[in-house]
């Protein structure tokens, strides 16, 4: 809801109440203490789980029960990970950090471009490369990095794809650039660290 046309440098704000029941939910919440109350960052992860679960349920037949099963087990564990992720304070900056972090986080197997990423969180270019350093201990282009190695590895060891295709499949563009950061990361060439065992 906005009411007029103030702008928070925060972005806007919301409050969600949901209310349930049922076994695997009182299993899921029994599991920890939460808060009663929480400001989290709002990636938009959440509001699109809730907008699949939400369409799905207004299908002509009421939709599929595994499937809406799967959507609000998914959206439960995506409210405990943003709790987690939650700030202890209302922190500007550790928002906008937590906004271009699940940036990367969607575009990585993409250009990830640092003008795109700072205009995500509403902020300068500047600003953000500071920003997110200060706030997660490296660069926005070293977590792009991490996040396309960690999917590369997941590729070579459950898929049958060329080392190439996996190169491309996250992000690296050429499987030179790929080798070299990957032999960098690991000590080992893509090639090598596939055929051990």
């Amino acid at each position: 809801m906005r009411i007029g046309e103030k702008k928070s440098p925060l972005g806007h704000s919301a409050d969600y109440f949901v209310m349930c029941t049922g076994e695997w939910v009182d299993h899921w919440w029994n599991q920890r203490e939460r808060p009663k109350k929480v400001r989290i960052a709002d990636d938009g992860k959440l509001q699109s789980i809730w907008q699949q679960l939400d369409l799905e349920h207004r299908r002509l037949d009421g939709g599929t029960p595994e499937i809406l099963e799967a959507l609000f087990k998914a959206l439960c564990l995506l409210l405990d990970r943003a709790i987690e992720e939650a700030p202890a304070s209302s922190s500007a900056s550790l928002l906008h950090g937590l906004k271009m972090k699940s940036y990367v986080e969607e575009h990585a197997t993409s250009e990830i471009r640092l003008k795109d990423v700072a205009a995500h969180a509403g902020i300068s270019v500047t600003r953000a490369v500071h920003l997110f350093k200060i706030q997660f201990g490296y660069s926005i282009m070293q977590y792009a990095g991490r996040i396309r190695l960690a999917m590369a590895l997941r590729l070579m060891d459950n898929t049958n794809y060329t080392l190439e295709r996996i190169a491309e499949e996250t992000g690296f563009g050429s499987y030179t650039y790929f080798h070299r950061v990957f032999g960098e990361r690991y000590g080992v060439s893509p090639g090598m660290y596939r055929k051990r065992e």
